[in-house]
């Protein structure tokens, strides 16, 4: 007999996302009993869930597939609570859905958000960014299609003299939706000057961030193979928080490679180049870029994980 577990259920739902399971709540009348103090709860190794009967209680550990396992939470106190929790979890889903299938180019507000570019809806060689800033930016070639900006490889980029992060960040996001056109060739989808950061896909398909911190260049990056070996567009994300050191990249809403990278500061930046690292031949992005945000803090894999949902509508 399998030995159960007594765990809040907070954790687990959060699980469940970001593992792609699923764990259908219904209405409370319909699942939950107010008269129980626990719900045995059955969980695979893909985070999916499910109660063992409506009302949580019922058949034996022995009946369990091999893949499973059977959890306790605590019920009465965190019933109210879930539900707002998913509540709040669908109202930014939606809000995310709708700013994807915003054909204008949306602006987000956000103080923490320092760049955002939906290349997919600006027009001309010449823009502003949609967030609270309103950087300049300028372009060379990279035309534009219906999934974004396309660049060519050779020459193609887009620049603003920002210096992003700033050095005063407690950590920062590159997250961007991209194609790329040819496997197993090293690009960089953006960078800031030369020796600051870029973010780019090895020859190998590893995908990493390289970054001043404290005076010291830092290479982190995920093990080979981790960007899909496909022409389809594919959302990347970087994030890294400088107090815990904690960074993380992920593909399509995955974390793909994770570690620890401690500091004080990032060093300052030059032109932000987006398609490109401080013109280096050979390596300009090969592929299209749909749209690009960079943060001045960390996202929490929640907050990407979501992000991908909101906007994958538009890509896949």
């Amino acid at each position: 007999m399998r030995k159960t577990r007594l765990i809040p259920l907070v954790p687990i739902l959060i699980l469940a996302v970001f593992a792609g399971g699923s764990f259908a709540l219904g209405s409370a009348s319909h699942l939950f009993n107010s008269d129980a103090d626990v719900y045995r709860v059955v969980v695979d190794q893909k985070g999916q869930m499910r109660l063992l009967t409506p009302d949580g209680r019922g058949r034996d550990d022995d009946d369990l597939k091999p893949n499973e396992s059977v959890i306790e939470i605590p019920s009465r106190d965190l019933v109210t609570a879930q539900q707002n929790k998913i509540a709040e979890l669908e109202r930014r889903i939606v809000a995310l859905e709708n700013r994807a299938n915003s054909t204008g180019g949306p602006v987000i507000n956000d103080a923490s958000l320092a760049l955002y570019l939906p290349l997919y809806a600006l027009d001309g060689n010449v823009f502003t960014s949609n967030d609270s800033y309103h950087h300049t930016m300028t372009v060379t070639g990279a035309v534009r299609g219906s999934q974004g900006r396309i660049f060519d490889g050779l020459d193609d980029v887009i620049t603003s003299p920002v210096v992003l992060p700033a050095n005063t960040s407690p950590g920062m996001t590159v997250m961007a939706w991209v194609s790329k056109a040819d496997l197993n060739s090293r690009r960089f989808i953006c960078s800031s000057g030369y020796a600051p950061w870029q973010f780019e896909v090895w020859s190998n398909n590893s995908i990493g961030l390289e970054v001043n911190i404290d005076g010291v260049y830092r290479h982190l990056v995920t093990g080979p193979n981790k960007y899909p070996s496909d022409n389809a567009s594919h959302l990347v994300v970087f994030s890294h928080d400088l107090a815990s050191g904690y960074w993380y990249i992920a593909v399509d809403g995955q974390i793909t490679g994770s570690g620890t990278q401690t500091g004080a500061v990032y060093a300052g930046g030059g032109t932000l180049r987006i398609g490109d690292h401080n013109g280096v031949g050979g390596s300009y992005w090969k592929g299209s870029i749909g749209e690009i945000e960079i943060y001045s803090r960390a996202l929490t894999p929640l907050e990407m994980q979501l992000s991908y949902l909101g906007t994958r509508t538009r890509y896949q």
